[in-house]
């Protein structure tokens, strides 16, 4: 079943997306395959969960891709996703992939975050950030220690211009995230927000930009979106 995947994977890559994916930082083995082909892929395979995780452990990036939509959540534990934060660089692979694993299992959605939010590995800081700001978008507000998330804003004002490249990016998103899905901590997110101001971040060779938080947050309160929870990917 797993060569079979690859294969139908490899067939719908092309070398202009392994050109666009490389330039958006993807340092690994990719087919360059849509993210429209890959759930094509994944809906025709559903329900073969025992694939995913050698799909994830794969260190290709399309088959890993595939494999959030495909794995049971029991299956995924803290463990697996620190094995995998440390297969590469690329932002993608801690940002999204991760990240959304990290909250298909709430109950070690906040271990993998205070495990690693302040881990001397810039790549389980980058995960474990991105698992928290991902959790705030979907995960009930019930779950968060609202002192913690107050420390973490405090500590983004503080140490986000000194922070790794993308670290800052998703830093700069955790803030965006307090203020769009935690109701309570909104006015301390705009707050923080205007304090740190503008983000300075590579974003490789592309036209992609940095959030400005302060005025990100106040459209969603414009468009009265504030704690309105995202849909879960799986």
């Amino acid at each position: 079943m797993f060569k079979e995947i690859m294969e139908e994977l490899k067939s719908y890559g092309t070398d202009q997306n392994i050109k666009v994916y490389k330039r958006h930082g993807l340092d690994m083995e990719l087919y360059g395959v849509s993210v429209a082909n890959i759930k094509k892929v994944a809906k025709k395979y559903k329900g073969h969960t025992e694939v995913a995780i050698p799909l994830l452990r794969s260190k290709n990036h399309d088959a890993m891709y595939l494999a959030q939509y495909m794995i049971d959540p029991k299956d995924i534990t803290k463990e697996l996703i620190e094995e995998v934060a440390l297969y590469s660089d690329s932002h993608d692979i801690h940002e999204h992939i991760l990240s959304n694993l990290g909250v298909m299992k709430p109950e070690i959605t906040l271990d993998c975050v205070y495990s690693w939010i302040n881990h001397d590995d810039f790549r389980l800081r980058r995960t474990a950030w991105a698992i928290y700001q991902n959790a705030l978008s979907f995960l009930p507000n019930e779950m968060f220690d609202k002192d913690d998330i107050v420390k973490r804003l405090i500590y983004i004002k503080e140490n986000i211009h000194n922070e790794e490249n993308r670290v800052r990016y998703i830093m700069n998103g955790f803030v965006i995230a307090v203020g769009s899905f935690y109701p309570e901590l909104l006015d301390d997110a705009k707050h923080i927000a205007e304090e740190v101001g503008k983000v300075e971040v590579f974003m490789g060779q592309t036209a992609c930009k940095v959030p400005f938080a302060p005025d990100y947050i106040q459209k969603v309160e414009s468009m009265d979106r504030i704690g309105r929870k995202r849909k879960q990917l799986c």
